[in-house]
């Protein structure tokens, strides 16, 4: 019981401690170097900045090492697409969980990685406003981690 209570209550204060809105806004100069050995072309758009962003249509998120996560919800089922400087990011090995909160409850999924995409069945379709936190380490060992609110 104190194992539940103590992942509900941690679960609520990573839901609600801050939205994709305030994550999402990209003030960071492209320009500099990522850490990372990619040896890729960056696409530009009309600003100059990299062209990151949601390419599946949904809720898209990026970190300061320009980690993308893009949520996207498709009846049951939820998908993450990870990128880095925009391009594929290779989850294989990756361990990632997915909490949800609804008005229902909070639920935890544990996230099955294929290429690219993280995945996992619901137990039924997100109504709007349900929160959910994408955490876990990707195959390199870097920590990400994302939140999004359903719009």
């Amino acid at each position: 019981m104190k194992k539940t209570l103590f992942i509900t209550l941690l679960s609520f204060g990573l839901l609600t401690s801050f939205t994709p809105i305030a994550l999402a806004e990209d003030k960071h100069d492209h320009g500099h170097e990522h850490g990372h050995d990619h040896n890729h072309e960056h696409h530009k758009s009309k600003n100059g900045h990299e062209n990151h962003g949601p390419a599946h249509g949904g809720q898209f998120f990026e970190d300061a090492n320009h980690h993308g996560i893009e949520m996207v919800l498709k009846d049951q089922e939820i998908l993450f697409y990870m990128t880095v400087d925009g391009k594929p990011l290779d989850m294989t090995g990756a361990k990632f969980k997915a909490i949800v909160q609804t008005e229902a409850g909070t639920k935890i999924y544990n996230l099955s990685s294929e290429g690219s995409t993280l995945k996992a069945k619901l137990e039924a379709s997100l109504s709007m406003g349900s929160k959910v936190v994408v955490t876990g380490k990707d195959s390199h060992g870097d920590v990400l981690q994302a939140r999004f609110v359903k719009e």
